[in-house]
């Protein structure tokens, strides 16, 4: 057979495996969004995170790719996984919304001014400009073309600067009639020219058609200023709660069925008591995990089933095919809103199990506490916030004991060097601190100090602070926190509403009005940052002394004493 037969017959295999590829590969159809895509073989589904406004759809590699670099005379080494997006940018894009409406509580009714609050990009090189704030990019190319007679842009970006994986970012961006509708590939600069064609495929094999039109209005994060007027502290609380348990049980279940329904391939769905597991791992790592969050539950109701209010809800538990699949699904276009919809995040196969239970106890705690009462987390001092999130991170599931809190014997070493060099700090130093900055002393991190301390300080009243006037004590500082919070309620609440509704709603601004608008934004961002760090250590000022109102000099004296006995000890 001659030379130009062969050429012949390599061609034409060559075509008939294109159009095999891209009549085989079977779509992924989105009616709710009216577009279908067919990703690169070899790429899974990622599920898409609550809240999500912009990005539609995520499709990972199965493989990895490495990138290799030297650093100061050292070869290093990182792995990356292609990714395809789609992003979506519609027209009629608004940033505040405001209605005034009637809410029902219980038997009465009650004014509410509902603000709905979205930061829209306007197109996708604004999207770029604002995801990479700290900068490191650079768009290398723009051109415009035509796909299937759609007017469409082509768009090469690259990240090169302040980072150690240097990616290239090719989008093709379709310009619809009501949105851009933008296919993304994110690809390691190295292996886009082996790669690149293969991927050009999917970037050009958009479908659109007319969508389900289902409102999203509700996806968006949404503040409630309810002027609850002259009522009691304790009733405006309990009223409140009230209020934030319907909004929580409404977006968790809400959540719990978007995730159940949004099920890549190889995703299984189990549901018992007081969680919803989605796992794309086996059996025998999915059951430790849903082990670890019984003990988990059973511990914290144990503890903190009679703090504050509110009702705690079914948490919602997804376990990752590694690190990679966690990272794809947790990456998202800056405003995803997800704080009540109680997710555990875990990345199973290739991390750490230990990491998993410390990941999924440490969610779990987050989340039973917000909803035991949504401003006790973020008003408990940072001792108590770190200590008691560092110490349930520890669990350790045990079919005799249900929990093992594994010892720090790193920070009981630490804790008896900084006691012999008497550098290690009081209880009441401890207590009465917030940390605003790291502090230098004599060349050692004070804030480092303080973060040891109160480690083992919480994990001492957990375990031997059972007696006497240390029993109870944490939870004792939590009620007296409340008790401070529901005081301060009204006068907080009345300058947020002032805030808000003095808010204009904002009309198509010029680029130079935005740029302004963003640095006034961070400016008051700023001010707001302050004056919430003012009014946490007037708080905690205020708990400290209602908490210890009659504890003597003596008492002070004997807890001093017993907590550092049992850190020589080892914590025996």
């Amino acid at each position: 057979m001659s030379t130009k037969h062969l050429s012949r017959i390599a061609f034409a295999l060559f075509l008939f495996a294109t159009s095999s590829w891209s009549q085989g590969r079977k779509p992924y159809v989105d009616d709710e969004n009216g577009y279908s895509i067919k990703a690169p073989i070899g790429f899974s589904r990622v599920p898409i995170r609550g809240g999500e406004n912009w990005i539609l759809a995520k499709f990972l590699s199965d493989k990895a790719y490495r990138h290799t670099f030297t650093r100061e005379g050292r070869r290093q080494e990182f792995v990356h996984r292609p990714t395809l997006r789609v992003i979506t940018f519609p027209h009629d894009r608004k940033e505040i919304d405001v209605k005034k409406e009637k809410k029902k509580v219980g038997s009465s009714e009650i004014d509410v001014t509902r603000i709905t609050i979205s930061n829209p990009y306007k197109n996708y090189e604004d999207y770029l400009k604002r995801h990479f704030q700290g900068g490191g990019w650079h768009i290398s190319k723009v051109e415009e073309i035509r796909v299937r007679g759609i007017k469409a842009t082509w768009t090469e970006a690259e990240i090169r600067a302040l980072t150690d994986l240097p990616r290239d970012l090719v989008a093709i961006v379709y310009h619809l009639i009501d949105r851009d509708l933008v296919v993304e590939i994110d690809i390691l600069p190295e292996w886009r020219a082996k790669l690149g064609k293969r991927f050009l495929n999917s970037l050009r094999s958009i479908r659109t058609f007319e969508a389900r039109n289902e409102s999203k209005d509700d996806e968006k994060s949404d503040v409630d200023i309810d002027p609850l007027g002259k009522l009691s502290p304790e009733e405006r609380s309990k009223r409140r709660a009230v209020l934030f348990a319907e909004r929580v049980k409404k977006r968790r279940m809400k959540e719990i069925k978007r995730a159940k329904s949004d099920k890549p391939k190889g995703w299984r769905v189990l549901e018992r008591k007081n969680f919803i597991v989605l796992t794309h791992v086996g059996d025998k790592y999915t059951r430790h995990i849903l082990n670890q969050s019984r003990y988990v539950r059973k511990w914290l109701d144990k503890r903190f089933a009679k703090l504050g209010d509110g009702q705690v809800f079914p948490s919602l538990i997804r376990i990752f095919r590694g690190q990679e699949e966690a990272r794809a699904y947790l990456s998202g276009s800056g405003d995803s809103f997800f704080y009540e919809t109680g997710e555990v995040v875990c990345a199973g196969q290739g991390s750490s199990i230990l990491g998993d239970f410390s990941r999924t106890s440490g969610g779990l705690l987050r989340q039973y506490l917000t909803e035991k009462n949504p401003a006790l987390w973020r008003a408990l001092p940072t001792w108590l916030r770190g200590g008691l999130g560092t110490y349930v991170q520890s669990a350790f599931p045990s079919k005799a004991k249900g929990l093992v809190f594994l010892p720090p014997r790193g920070e009981f070493r630490e804790a008896i060097q900084m006691i012999a060099a008497g550098n290690f700090p009081t209880i009441r130093q401890l207590m009465q601190s917030e940390w605003r900055m790291v502090e230098e002393e004599k060349g050692k991190n004070l804030q480092a100090r303080q973060r040891t301390a109160a480690n083992l300080f919480v994990r001492f009243l957990l375990e031997k602070g059972k007696k006497g006037k240390t029993k109870g004590l944490l939870q004792k500082w939590m009620n007296m926190s409340l008790k401070v919070l529901a005081k301060k309620d009204g006068d907080f609440w009345d300058k947020i509403k002032a805030e808000r509704e003095a808010r204009k709603i904002p009309t198509p601004m010029t680029e130079a009005e935005e740029e302004k608008a963003f640095r006034e934004r961070k400016a008051k961002a700023r001010e707001w940052d302050k004056y919430y760090a003012d009014e946490k250590e007037k708080l905690l000022e205020e708990a400290f002394n209602e908490t210890f109102a009659t504890w003597t000099k003596n008492d002070w004296k004997k807890i001093e004493k017993k907590f550092r006995f049992w850190i020589k000890t080892g914590g025996r």
